[in-house]
């Protein structure tokens, strides 16, 4: 299995405002479904919170220490939910299910707990310097990285696949 974390940021890493993305920008969200669609993902109680449902045509993972979540009752989409305690039960779910690649989605905290773990980051540089929020992706040392790709999805957004150095 393969683990890819996959955020949408600023140069100053900035990623939320209010438990929401600080942006609109349906070209990363249209590259997002694409790419995730199929797999699992991997996600914080309040990322899940902040979508509200889980995201069709994938197998959604939470971690929560208030235990189960249940989807909404009306959902009409094909998705999964299970709710776990940890990201290495997150994880092992994954191995389990003979998952191809598990997706990272965030929030804040998970980032920071998956980066020593996943081998790809799938970055969206937003390029909009009047953007304020409130949450930030953690620290990291770009030269553990290696550009193994990138593509223009707008104006203001580049996606940038990144591997780990090895």
């Amino acid at each position: 299995m393969r683990t890819k974390l996959i955020v949408a940021m600023t140069p100053d890493r900035l990623i939320g405002r209010d438990g929401t993305l600080p942006w609109h920008e349906p070209a990363d969200l249209k590259y997002f479904k694409s790419l995730t669609a199929g797999h699992a993902i991997i996600m914080g109680r309040r990322t899940y919170e902040s979508i509200g449902k889980p995201l069709p045509y994938r197998r959604n993972i939470v971690i929560s220490r208030r235990g189960a979540i249940q989807a909404p009752a009306e959902l009409k989409m094909p998705a999964s939910l299970d709710t776990v305690t940890s990201l290495s039960a997150a994880l092992e779910i994954c191995w389990e299910r003979n998952e191809e690649i598990a997706f990272i989605i965030g929030g804040a905290m998970v980032f920071a707990a998956a980066m020593p773990l996943v081998e790809e980051l799938v970055i969206t540089w937003i390029d909009r310097p009047d953007l304020i929020g409130d949450t930030y992706f953690p620290e990291w040392n770009r030269s553990d990285w290696i550009e193994a790709e990138s593509s223009v999805l707008s104006p203001t957004a580049r996606v940038v696949h990144y591997r780990r150095r090895t």
